[in-house]
């Protein structure tokens, strides 16, 4: 048996520490919670994976990311059960130079040109880091993907060497080498969004027969993630507006016409703040904003402010518990975000690869044996990455709201 003790991330994580004592989110179809008394990560010892070499491929470590402190940690888990263990990144100087070279015999290009040549250059180097593993012997990979589709030739090769590859975090698209798929579960993300919004405006109680309103936010369709946490929200929301009890006065309520403008703040900020003048004017306001993200959700915020000043009731949501999310949910600017811990990807990620060294199948008896003090759901039927459907690990995040945040904090006292 193991266990580990360590610390959160302190890279944007430092705020979000009181609330690592969240209970983990409700069950699910597919999910266990760890038994009274279990330890977190505490599985069973994996003496055939001691020796065993792991590559590990992630994106370029660049200045604010913390892709190099996630790698470490993963890393440190591996070497802790006698692993060997090869970590590379995509190599933001050769990034540069590649996308410099693809440019210097051609006219200038635009911005959105530039990007996609350093962009290419990117995922051409991550294959490149992917065959020098295959080429290492690694006996299991480990990919943080960075250009998706482009390393399904490369993959190839990791599968005619039965090389079990492990897409972590982002979904590799474009291969049928994937053995199997952890991240944060996206639709549930949504879900939680749209329930929240569900009980906090009461479409559910004797309020129901209110007309509430509600505008969209949505990432980008390049973005795979977007289309999984909309459809979780809608879902939720659907059966209001099919009875008449919740409308988008801007009638923009399809995910193809909401993603096209993306959630970038400014983005974001000038959309809603057009949206707010034409359809609800100073007096009348919406009743909440279904943001995907903080960042997104910052941008509305800013357009509430813009269009009805500081005292706006607007509910808008949001994730990623980013520090600014924190402040603003603490004032009641944002009414929510959620929260989760990347290092429950890394343990879910330890147990899955550790059990494929063994020889055994990497399925739902993990969560049921695995201690992990969050909620996770294998999946079998929803994440396709073009080339069939990926077994996935899904981890549950936590609703964070003014309410329960003082909760928290008088429980750390």
């Amino acid at each position: 048996m193991f266990a580990h003790k360590r610390k959160l991330f302190a890279s944007g994580l430092a705020a979000c520490a009181v609330f690592v004592c969240l209970t983990a989110c409700g069950k699910e179809q597919g999910t266990e919670q760890p038994a009274e008394g279990t330890e977190s990560g505490a599985v069973s010892s994996h003496l055939n994976a001691s020796g065993k070499k792991i590559g590990l491929s992630f994106p370029a470590a660049a200045e604010g990311s913390t892709y190099a402190e996630r790698a470490a940690f993963l890393e440190s888990l591996f070497k802790a059960e006698g692993c060997e263990v090869i970590t590379l990144f995509a190599n933001e100087a050769e990034v540069e130079a590649a996308a410099a070279e693809s440019t210097s015999s051609s006219l200038p290009a635009a911005e959105d040109g530039e990007e996609s040549a350093g962009q290419e250059a990117k995922e051409g180097q991550q294959t490149k880091d992917v065959a020098s593993l295959i080429g290492s012997s690694c006996d299991i990979l480990v990919i943080f993907p960075d250009g998706k589709s482009s390393l399904g030739s490369v993959l190839q090769r990791a599968k005619e060497a039965n090389i079990p590859v492990i897409s972590y975090d982002g979904l590799i698209e474009g291969s049928d080498a994937v053995t199997c798929y952890v991240a944060v579960d996206s639709y549930r993300m949504g879900r939680l969004q749209g329930e929240y919004l569900a009980a906090s405006l009461g479409l559910g109680t004797a309020e129901h027969s209110k007309l509430h309103t509600i505008e969209f936010v949505a990432g980008l369709p390049s973005d795979y993630r977007s289309g999984y946490i909309f459809n979780g929200a809608y879902d939720v929301l659907q059966p209001y507006f099919d009875a008449g009890t919740l409308s988008v006065p801007s009638g923009e309520i399809s995910y193809s016409k909401v993603s096209a403008y993306g959630e970038e703040p400014e983005a974001v900020k000038e959309r809603l703040t057009g949206i707010f003048r034409d359809f609800y004017g100073k007096s009348m306001q919406p009743d909440a904003v279904l943001c995907p993200s903080d960042s997104a959700a910052g941008g509305a915020i800013a357009a509430v402010e813009s269009v009805f000043g500081g005292k706006s009731k607007v509910a808008v949501t949001g994730a990623g518990a980013s520090k600014d999310a924190l402040s603003l949910t603490g004032d009641g600017k944002q009414a929510m975000t959620l929260y989760w811990n990347p290092e429950w990807e890394a343990d879910v990620t330890r147990d899955v690869v550790l059990t494929i060294l063994d020889g055994d199948p990497a399925d739902a008896s993990l969560i049921r044996d695995g201690g992990w003090e969050f909620g996770c759901t294998y999946d079998t039927a929803s994440y396709d990455n073009g080339t069939g459907i990926i077994p996935s690990f899904l981890i549950s995040p936590q609703t964070i709201t003014k309410a329960n945040m003082s909760e928290v904090q008088q429980k750390k006292q």
